[in-house]
């Protein structure tokens, strides 16, 4: 197109700084990419935070010396991953941060197999190997038993007969629960996201008589405030499935 080999301006606050062509163009790759990358710089340098508003694409366009095709379409793939949003006659804003979207989106582009899954159980693995332990102090009893009652309904399931997938929103709700007075959304998310890669695969193998047991180990660790044992149970329990 008409815009390999120029030169690509470098976005600040109403202003513009020609740079050298990046790469990305020199390659013949897609003017969208670059415009995106740029558009991610522009606010970062400028600290433009939640609800600020983007220029507009004609300035865009008349800044970058590119389409307004190409404008639109970097700007689209922003939409996508949750970093800006559009108000209807105003234009396009920061928006905030949000876990959920990067979930969403690590989920998505990720193809799990055996080997991204074993990778992804020992990163959950030493996620709760770390937190489980640190929070451990602030549990009470009433706090166990709420996460006890999670357990018992696990307990009837496996009675019935239940197969893992039908333990599995429950076994996520159990997790979860160990961490919820931490307040911390990454890691709640990351548990969901794990959990529903187990799901998707379908290959966990496991007695449920033993997977009952261990976790009923882990309330009995938090109860003690036995931080040694209880990562020896975690990683019991982890090792399960890899």
């Amino acid at each position: 197109t008409r815009c390999y080999g120029l030169l690509v301006s470098c976005l600040t606050r109403g202003f513009m700084t020609s740079i050298e062509c990046p790469k990305q163009l020199e390659k013949h790759e897609k003017v969208s990419s670059v415009v995106e990358d740029l558009l991610k710089k522009y606010i970062s340098d400028n600290k433009l935070k939640e609800n600020d508003r983007l220029p507009s694409e004609i300035e865009l366009c008349s800044i970058l010396h590119v389409s307004r095709a190409s404008i639109r379409e970097a700007m689209r793939s922003l939409e996508s991953s949750g970093l800006i949003y559009s108000a209807q006659g105003k234009g396009r804003f920061v928006r905030s941060f949000n876990y959920e979207n990067l979930i969403e989106a690590m989920s998505f582009n990720l193809n799990v197999h055996f080997k991204d899954f074993d990778e992804i159980v020992q990163v959950r693995k030493a996620l709760e190997c770390y937190f489980l332990p640190r929070v451990m102090k602030d549990y009470e009893e009433k706090d166990i038993e709420q996460i006890s009652q999670i357990l018992d309904q696990m307990q009837e399931k496996v009675d019935e007969g239940a197969s893992y997938s039908d333990l599995a929103t429950l076994h996520t709700l159990f997790h979860k629960s160990l961490y919820s007075k931490l307040n911390n959304r990454l890691l709640d998310s990351l548990i969901s996201m794990f959990s529903s890669y187990q799901r998707t695969l379908g290959t966990v193998q496991q007695d449920n008589s033993k997977f009952i047991m261990q976790h009923r180990m882990i309330l009995e660790c938090l109860r003690r405030k036995d931080s040694q044992k209880l990562k020896e149970v975690l990683e019991l329990h982890f090792t399960d499935f890899e």
